[in-house]
């Protein structure tokens, strides 16, 4: 159901890129697929369209993670 579920996530962060807690989803579901290197890539994609789009970095929750994927 991971797989499903990252489906919806990813679909959800094409209709809004800033969306943080969508991509916290995937990030989630990528850790549970056993993806570290793939969760890395989605905290990356993520703090990147948050400083490009509003300037800000990830919050904790994301941070802690990006912990998890490591």
């Amino acid at each position: 159901r991971h797989r499903e579920a990252l489906g919806v996530y990813e679909a959800a962060l094409v209709h809004d890129p800033l969306d943080e807690a969508q991509h916290r989803g995937a990030i989630r579901c990528w850790l549970a697929l056993g993806e570290p290197a793939a969760a890395r890539r989605a905290y990356e994609r993520c703090r990147e369209q948050l400083r490009a789009g509003l300037g800000v970095a990830p919050a904790a929750a994301t941070e802690a993670l990006l912990a998890a994927a490591r």
